[in-house]
């Protein structure tokens, strides 16, 4: 029987420019003489490639073995056979025509019979790409369509941490927080350590000092004039000492001395407020924000002093009040006159 093989398609499977595979897919359908297709069937095909013209020589042959599908077809790469003769990745593809002649054996053997030569057209030449010494590129073309998204890339590395930035504003004060809940008890401390030797005078300690018994003060004052800030007490003046009641003893030094009950000092100058008093002065009082306080006395007051000496002086508060100073064995009123400027310093006498 007869068999038919009809050429589908013959393309070039091929990369671009340098690297283009070295095959072309090639596509048939087999029919048998009544142009009946040859289906689920084992055949054998032997694919040559002649130069020149269609009984030129054979520059590349190769065999498949192959089965039919259901309709007849049969497909398979050409340079990917078997028992090849020559190398297709040799064919000077640009130099002359060439012709793909087909012959198959439909019981799968060897008994090859020929189907028919065929000339390759331009779409093989793309083979030529390897061969190529020089390109002219054409124009630039348009612009394709988008292709599908690509797989999702690595993680890359972490990168440089950046410089610190300047620091933000103060922020608003916030809302006052609850009430936190008390505290567990503490534990005891350990008992205090020592003893108390000398309370003093009208004082006494009780308790050990352990916090279940802690030390008491008790202390006794005698109040005579129930002010808590100041007490009375009593001054007493014993040939050269002067002492104070419920307190110190001091002797006096030889420029003091006592007549009866009055104490003097006979030597030297008194100061208030000066370190380094007057020579010439018995009384040299010195202040800043003070002034000298003499001593008040009422018109009546004045009038019984006894034997009054030249030289003292007072203020009288009452029956024109003023600075009064005994002179000439009288009493003399120290007034300033308000007639003339500068003011002058008058006395006056007051009829005593």
């Amino acid at each position: 029987m007869k068999y038919l093989i009809t050429l589908l398609f013959l393309v070039i499977s091929h990369m671009a420019f340098s690297q283009a595979p070295e095959k072309m897919s090639y596509q048939a359908v087999i029919r048998d003489s009544s142009n009946n297709i040859v289906s689920n069937q084992s055949v054998s095909i032997r694919i040559s490639i002649l130069r020149g013209f269609p009984a030129g020589n054979v520059v590349y042959s190769e065999t498949h073995s192959k089965a039919t599908n259901f309709n007849g077809l049969i497909s398979f790469e050409i340079g990917e056979g078997s028992n090849k003769i020559g190398s297709i990745g040799n064919i000077q593809w640009d130099k002359d025509q060439y012709f793909i002649q087909t012959e198959t054996d439909p019981y799968g053997g060897t008994s090859y019979m020929l189907n028919g030569v065929n000339q390759i057209l331009s779409v093989a030449y793309a083979l030529h790409s390897n061969t190529a010494d020089s390109l002219i590129g054409g124009g630039i073309g348009p612009q394709g369509e988008t292709g599908l998204q690509g797989i999702q890339g690595l993680k890359g590395d972490t990168g440089v941490a950046g410089i610190q930035g300047i620091q933000g504003a103060q922020g608003i004060q916030g809302l006052k927080g609850d009430k936190g809940l008390k505290g567990d008890t503490g534990v005891a401390g350990a008992a205090a350590q020592g003893t108390v030797v000398n309370a003093g005078l009208n004082v006494t300690v009780t308790g050990n000092g352990s916090p279940m018994v802690p030390y008491v003060v008790n202390a006794s004052i005698d109040d005579a004039d129930a002010d808590t800030t100041n007490e009375i007490q009593t001054l007493s003046v014993v040939n050269d000492s002067i002492s104070i009641s419920n307190g110190n003893t001091v002797s006096l030094k030889s420029k003091w001395g006592k007549n009866v009950n009055d104490l003097f000092y006979d030597l030297g100058s008194v100061s208030i407020g000066n370190k380094s008093p007057d020579s010439s002065s018995s009384l040299d009082l010195s202040g800043i924000a003070k002034g000298f306080f003499l001593p008040t006395l009422t018109l009546v007051q004045r009038q019984n002093l006894v034997s009054p000496p030249d030289g003292l002086l007072i203020y009288q508060t009452n029956s024109k009040a003023g600075i009064y100073i005994r002179q000439n064995s009288k009493w003399q009123r120290l007034e300033t006159s308000f007639g003339s400027s500068p003011k002058t310093l008058i006395y006056t006498t007051d009829g005593f």
